[in-house]
């Protein structure tokens, strides 16, 4: 009585794909010497933003793809890297002989991104409770230096009057024991430099430096996988020789005014919305009219910013109780 084998015929495609983060998949080669499984290699560029998410899809006609859903491996969370290794159980999938091309694709980011001379930055303003806001125009939060996302950044949020110390703070931030916590907390009192908490802390954003910066993921409002940025790449908004700036008075038909930075080399751009901010007092103001955007580096004593109107987008620093927006940046 002779046995009968399932024998497998798998042919490879060869692509490169460039995804919807600009990541590039290339020299995808396969591998079915082991019985029951499949073996991909693939390299990967990662691009904007330098960590994607790819999966294993297969075909018989090079048209009709199908996801490989039993698969283990290098997937999530890639980074830039030659050699990469998927293993798909195709037994488990019921998938036992054929014809087969394969490809590896990056998968669309949750949240959109887009390389402006050299720095990956989302496409969208950061908005309360430290998730993207949805569209490009909207305004989203306004965050005071170095707090993580409490509630305090809503724009209507109530307001407390006066600095917060000692058993008021726990790890850097207002404790939620406190009558502070989840409040804008207004600080007019130049003895403690307008800030919102005292001593001073240049490290709640950004535990590392401008060179080498390292998310401090107890304070940093933004999502996984993105931070606050350092001084030196808000800078890299405002400079001319790599960017071009231009004021809008009406987004997309949105309404919205702002700026729009534009990249000379790729003409990749973002929108920056006039949000306005909100002052020491906890009052808002020149909503419509301009912007501040908050860095996690710090000058001196104030938080780093870059602030723009309808004629002007300049590096500079402000006190750092004020409300101001948050441009993420890729980690």
């Amino acid at each position: 009585m002779k046995t009968k084998h399932s024998i497998f015929f798998f042919l490879l495609l060869l692509s490169l794909y460039l995804g919807a983060a600009n990541a590039q998949v290339s020299n995808t080669r396969v591998d079915f010497s082991c019985p029951g499984q499949v073996v991909v290699t693939y390299d990967l560029v990662a691009g904007c933003p330098s960590e994607v998410d790819v999966a294993l899809y297969y075909s018989p006609n090079n048209r009709n793809w199908v996801l490989a859903k039993t698969v283990s491996g290098d997937l999530l969370g890639q980074t830039t890297d030659t050699n990469k290794e998927i293993i798909w159980d195709n037994n488990a999938d019921k998938v036992k002989f054929g014809k087969y091309f394969f490809k590896v694709e990056p998968l669309s980011p949750l949240f959109d991104a887009v390389n402006i001379n050299g720095v990956c930055w989302a496409k969208t303003n950061l908005d309360v409770g430290g998730v993207f806001a949805a569209n490009e125009y909207d305004y989203g939060a306004l965050y005071q230096w170095g707090r993580q996302a409490d509630g305090h950044e809503s724009r209507m949020s109530e307001v407390h009057d006066g600095v917060v110390s000692g058993a008021d703070l726990v790890a850097g931030q207002v404790a939620t024991t406190s009558g502070a916590s989840g409040k804008f907390i207004k600080n007019n009192d130049w003895g403690t430099f307008y800030d919102w908490r005292t001593p001073q802390d240049d490290k709640l954003w950004n535990s590392g430096d401008e060179v080498t910066p390292s998310k401090n993921t107890a304070a940093d409002p933004c999502p996984a996988g993105w931070r606050v940025p350092t001084h030196t790449e808000l800078s890299k908004l405002t400079e001319i020789a790599n960017v071009t700036t231009a004021w809008t008075d009406d987004y997309n038909d949105s309404g919205i005014t702002g700026r729009i930075v534009t990249d000379r080399v790729t003409n990749a751009s973002i929108f920056l919305p006039s949000t306005g901010g909100r002052n020491i007092f906890g009052s808002l103001y020149g909503v419509g009219t301009g912007g501040v955007y908050w860095s996690s580096g710090t000058d001196t004593i104030y938080g780093g910013t870059s602030y723009f109107g309808n004629s002007y987008f300049v590096t500079g620093s402000d006190s750092r109780s004020n409300g101001f927006s948050i441009r993420c940046v890729s980690e």
